[in-house]
């Protein structure tokens, strides 16, 4: 061995330094690169990578579950971690160099394969009727999904991506007129997808529908007379096209047609079309001039006398309180309206239905005092009041009787409203008429029945668990919720005539009997 002296020369002689050994004491640094320490991923196989600052033995530890066989002699750690379950993790690296040095790193991350719920009640937010739009902007919303990070929503119009956005609504501006399909689903921070789309489509229409032409029947039409409206609308989305009040119906095409009542004096008649998506347009070109009502009207008086127009009444006067008599014409199978304004009169309406076309028909309505004089049958239930019709043509089809009640009068009598009856003479008994209800206000009570023929009415309350009105001994009561569209069976004459045969058997009962006393 040859000294090196203080001045690191090579000497035989002088001052020499004693001969030492180096101690390594420094432990080798850790650099983790994957994974990044809190961090959260949606992949469940990671790739842990470690870079060391010298060549060491390294080994890992995951979760605290024990250590991993040690790599002998490397600066470089690279492990794939397969199969992670979803929630926190942890992993420490360790690196023992040559002397011993032993050092360790820890990191944290979390595993989230989990979508966000899918976004709900995707609705088009507008005033329009639902699933219409009549402007360009396209408003919708939707609720929240939910997820343990936050959630950003990708919205696609008509299966194509638009735009996203972590609101949870969103307008489409300058849309273009038709059918548009918009989706919206839900992506969290760290790239898991619901692929549960809400969806909603919406038509636009900013488009009013147009009325071609319109038309009447006639224009100098008789008071209460049925007048044709005719209009000829386009449109894409057309809902309905009204005269006035009236609904008018499809025909075919771009046709729609309907009927109105001719009033008195000069009208004028607006048609409207409306389409689906809230569009509409108007027409005010029609007119017509309808001649005076004919009406009359009597506190009563003595005999009977004519309706008017043909009509004869068979009702002595002093047993007529009020009535009311108008002229209207019949178009075969459409009905025709007979309107009662005077307000004594409890029947207000008649709408009749022809089976031919007959001009000038007049229809009288009478409130009674009392019952009929020509019928001798009280008719069942309690009564509210009675009525005749006439009409002054045979060639109806039949009619809708439109009537009201005074409430006071239903709550007095404790009667419901669904035990109102309209009940009719039938030349032989009293029959009840099909009856519905159309409402009430705060006087009065709406109701409409159905009759194939005119003759003495009588509206009544017929309990639905009262028994039926007994009569006079020899008269029948019949409670039949349809109307008879035949003469009394067979069996009603037989019954009548096997009673007189009794009544014989028992007076030649009587004169034999009689016959044996004197001989005796």
């Amino acid at each position: 061995m040859t000294p090196y002296n203080s001045s690191n020369n090579i000497t035989n002689g002088g001052d020499y330094l004693p001969l030492t050994s180096q101690t390594d004491t420094t432990a080798p640094v850790i650099t983790i690169n994957t994974p990044v320490n809190g961090s959260t991923t949606n992949n469940s196989t990671l790739e842990l990578n470690a870079t060391f600052s010298e060549t060491v033995d390294a080994w890992y530890n995951l979760n605290d579950t024990g250590n991993s066989t040690p790599v002998a002699n490397t600066n470089n750690l690279t492990v794939t971690l397969s199969s992670l379950p979803d929630g926190a993790h942890n992993i420490t690296v360790y690196a023992n160099d040559s002397s011993g040095n032993l050092n360790s790193s820890i990191l944290y991350f979390t595993v989230d394969t989990i979508p966000p719920t899918a976004p709900a009640n995707l609705i088009h937010v507008d005033d329009a009727p639902a699933g219409y739009d009549n402007d360009n902007i396209i408003n919708i919303s939707w609720s929240a999904s939910t997820d343990a990070t936050s959630v950003i929503y990708r919205i696609y119009r008509d299966g194509i991506f638009n735009d996203s956005t972590t609101s949870t609504s969103y307008a489409f501006s300058g849309e273009t007129e038709g059918s548009h399909t918009y989706n919206v689903s839900a992506e969290d921070s760290v790239g898991n997808i619901n692929t549960t789309n809400a969806s909603v489509t919406v038509i636009l229409d900013c488009t009013a529908p147009v009325i071609h032409n319109v038309s009447l029947s006639q224009t100098s039409p008789a008071y209460g007379q049925q007048i044709i409206v005719t209009a000829n609308v386009t449109d894409t989305n057309l809902k309905n096209v009204t005269a006035g009040s009236t609904s008018l119906t499809y025909q075919a095409g771009t046709l729609w047609n309907g009927t109105i009542t001719a009033g008195a004096g000069a009208n004028n008649i607006t048609v409207t079309a409306y389409d689906y998506a809230g569009n509409s347009a108007t027409n005010t070109s029609l007119s017509y001039n309808g001649t005076a009502a004919t009406t009359s009207s009597s506190g009563g008086g003595s005999g009977g006398g004519t309706g008017g127009a043909g009509v004869v009444s068979s009702e002595p006067g002093e047993n007529i309180d009020e009535y009311e008599t108008h002229t209207n014409q019949l178009i075969a199978g459409i009905p025709s309206s007979y309107s009662f304004t005077s307000p004594d009169l409890f029947i207000y309406q008649v709408i009749v239905t022809g089976n031919e076309n007959v001009n000038d028909v007049a229809l009288r309505v009478e409130i009674l005092n009392g019952q009929s004089t020509r019928i001798q049958v009280p008719p069942p239930g309690t009564v509210y009041g009675y009525a005749n019709i006439f009409a002054g043509s045979d060639r109806i089809n039949g009619a809708s009787v439109k009537f009201k009640i005074e409430n006071k009068w239903i709550e007095d009598n404790k009667i419901a409203s669904g035990d109102i009856r309209l009940v009719k003479w039938n030349g032989i008994e009293w029959i009840i008429l099909d009856i519905k209800e159309n409402g009430k206000d705060d006087q009065f009570s709406y109701f409409e029945a159905q009759t194939t023929s005119f003759s003495s009415f009588a509206i009544t309350g017929i309990k639905a668990d009262a028994a039926p009105t007994a009569a006079l001994p020899s008269a029948t009561v019949i409670v039949s919720q349809v109307e008879p569209t035949s003469s009394p069976t067979a069996a009603t004459t037989k019954s009548a005539s096997g009673g007189g045969i009794w009544l014989a058997i028992a007076a030649i009962c009587t004169i034999v009997c009689i016959l044996r006393r004197k001989r005796g």
